[in-house]
């Protein structure tokens, strides 16, 4: 029997970073750790080729023959970073995906390289050593290299196929100690006690697993590691599912996450191998390590290393590589570690700079790819300390951009900007300095323009007074001004930055006329270049007074009203001559009818009174009653007539008698 520590470096499942996974996980879709795997997840000695809808490989793949992926009907195929997984990935920014011979993608196929929940952008570099024939497809790399021979793989894995044989030899030398039953279905294999180089080890047969549908690893040592050698030509497992102890664990349980790390299968003699199933999304789990010129076919999800000697054919649907190393080959050679602090130093003599605190990154590298990096916040002389970075490594200090104050410009000096950590005694120190240097003064300045409107042609008083006032970083000034109509105040010269308000004093409305409010544009505004006026116009408009009409109430002169004079009739009493009686003589009287005189009866002379119109605009004369007066005199007048000459002919009438 081969002695292990002789014979299997082992490292050779693991690679040269210590992980802190313990446990490990089970499938997540996110990474809550900080593990980096420098190690090969994935290895094909032959071809690779994806089809149907495989889906992903996580962590480093390296392919010794070409590589063609065909997804049907199209889609992304994810390369070391992947969506749900272990999350157990290449450092960011370090090779991925290593192809020595020729890449093919079909149409509507894209691979991502270094893309998943951990780096929504692509973080991985691709290396082809021969042509990329991307017909119309598409690859999505940090960084994508061809043409680069048999310098396509990393120098340190460029004998890995050696290593992996020398392994594999290794462990199928070792002796099993366990049984296997089969019942229902289910193949149970039962590990012995005892271990060997801390190692349970099984040997089963392709037949004893060949009708299985389900594979039940019991008797797991919780101290130790599982190797099953699988003895057999031909392999062809339908496999639907692997059981731990008898239980199904979940995928995103750490009883999956921990069985994936403890458990390798080594196919010692097998020519072509298939995992397939009718069962979709079945996990496998373990690492696997095939012999010479085995190829691969699998409709499966691995979790686990997967090495394969010949060609390894990805196929059916949504089949994943998921990275979990095994444990046992995993020996924590830790490099030593050193450490650089990074101190701020601020030089601003004119006290311009407002800000406290300045921001940067720092970035190690260790044989091309990132092995850590991080932030760093710093005030004033004040000193941060980065450690555990691996001796040998590269590292880059840089700040990030610095906004310029009002009146000053940074500029900055980082000694050293790259150095490598040398040992574990000694302390790189890096000065981070930004000095502030106050800027020549940029000048700017304004004028006051005075624009008087006066349609209305009033006279005025020319002068207006009023104030401005200016503000910069607290410092204030004021003045006055006093303009005509037309003429410009030009102010002080201010700095640039300054804000300003213009006002005007009251104005004195003129005789006839009154003052608007003025206006004035603009009213506040900031300085905001060299050699800027800011234009002000300050407008005052004058119009003239409305005055309202004075109503004067319409003088009524009262009508002079003239009594009518009434003239009295003069009655003249007709004079009646007794006539004269004489005795007749025994004859008979001569009578002789006395003269009558009629009395001449004078009509009075009425006069009508004088009546005066009132003038307009007055209203019509009021109804006084005078005609109304006159009128009744009149007709007293001609009745007083009427009985007069009544009385007379009364008389005469008597008198004849």
């Amino acid at each position: 029997m081969a002695d292990a520590q002789e014979v299997a470096p082992r490292d050779t499942f693991a690679g040269e970073t210590c992980w802190d996974l313990n446990p490990w996980p089970g499938l997540v879709d996110l990474d809550g750790s900080d593990a980096a795997d420098l190690g090969v997840a994935t290895y094909v000695g032959g071809d690779l080729r994806v089809l149907e809808k495989a889906a992903e490989l996580e962590g480093l793949t390296l392919v010794r023959g070409e590589a063609i992926f065909d997804r049907t009907p199209g889609g992304t195929v994810n390369v070391g970073i992947v969506g749900e997984g272990s999350h157990v990935k290449p450092p960011l920014k370090s090779t991925m995906l290593a192809i020595e011979g020729d890449m093919g993608l079909s149409e509507g196929t894209r691979v991502a390289v270094g893309e998943g929940t951990d780096a929504p952008r692509p973080q991985g570099k691709l290396r082809v050593g021969g042509q990329l024939d991307a017909d119309q497809g598409q690859v999505t790399s940090f960084d994508t290299q061809t043409g680069l021979g048999g310098e396509a793989l990393p120098e340190e894995f460029r004998g890995f196929d050696r290593d992996i044989a020398a392994t594999q030899r290794f462990l199928s030398d070792l002796e099993g100690h366990a049984t296997i039953t089969s019942q229902w279905g289910r193949a149970t294999i039962e590990l012995g006690t005892g271990l060997l180089h801390g190692l349970q080890v099984a040997t089963v047969g392709a037949d004893d697993l060949s009708d299985a549908r389900e594979i039940d690893l019991s008797g797991i040592d919780p101290d130790g590691h599982v190797v099953i050698n699988v003895t057999g030509g031909s392999v062809d497992l339908e496999v639907a599912s692997i059981l731990i102890e008898g239980e199904l664990h979940g995928f995103g349980e750490p009883e999956f996450g921990e069985a994936s790390a403890r458990v390798l299968w080594n196919f010692v003699d097998a020519t072509d191998i298939r995992f397939g199933s009718e069962v979709k999304g079945t996990q496998w789990i373990g690492s696997i390590v095939t012999g010479p010129e085995a190829n691969v076919e699998t409709l499966f999800s691995h979790n686990g290393r997967l090495y394969v000697d010949g060609d390894l054919t990805m196929r059916g649907e949504g089949t994943e590589l998921h990275n979990f190393g095994w444990t046992w080959g995993f020996e924590c050679d830790e490099r030593p570690t050193g450490s650089f602090s990074i101190t701020k130093n601020v030089v601003d003599p004119e006290g311009l700079s407002a800000t406290d605190m300045f921001t940067g990154t720092w970035s190690c590298e260790l044989d091309g790819a990132v092995v850590k990096d991080g932030t760093w916040s710093l005030g004033d002389a004040v000193t941060q300390t980065v450690t555990d970075i691996p001796v040998g490594a590269s590292c880059t200090v840089s700040e990030d951009e610095l906004v310029d104050p009002a009146g000053g410009t940074w500029s900055k000096e980082i000694t050293p900007p790259d150095f490598d950590v040398t040992g574990t005694d000694h302390v790189v120190e890096v000065v981070v300095t930004n000095t502030l240097e106050a800027n020549a003064p940029e000048i700017g300045g304004f004028a006051i323009t005075k624009k008087v409107v006066n349609e209305s042609m009033l006279e005025f008083t020319d002068e207006f007074h009023g104030t401005w006032s200016c503000e910069y970083n607290d410092e204030h000034q004021d003045g006055s001004w006093t303009l005509i109509d037309g003429a410009t105040f030009d102010g002080p010269e201010l700095l640039v930055g300054s804000t300003c308000t213009v006002a005007e004093d009251d104005v004195v409305d003129p005789e006839g006329g009154t003052w608007l409010e003025p206006v004035i544009e603009p009213s506040e505004f900031t300085i905001t270049a060299d050699g800027e006026i800011v234009a002000v116009t300050v407008t005052n408009t004058l119009e003239a007074k409305v005055t309202e009409p004075e109503v004067t109430e319409p003088e009524v002169t009262e009508p002079e009203v003239t009594e009518p004079e009434v003239t009295e009739p003069e009655v003249t009493e007709p004079e009646v001559t007794e006539p004269e009686v004489t005795e007749p003589e025994v004859t008979e009287p001569e009578v002789t009818e006395p003269e009558v005189t009629e009395p001449e009866v004078t009509e009075p002379e009425v006069t009508e009174p004088e009546v005066t119109e009132p003038k307009e605009p007055g209203p019509g004369l009021p109804d006084t009653g005078a005609l109304g007066t006159g009128t009744a005199i009149a007709g007293v007048i001609a009745l007083i007539g009427a009985g007069v000459i009544a009385l007379f002919r009364i008389g005469r009438r008597s008198t004849t008698a």
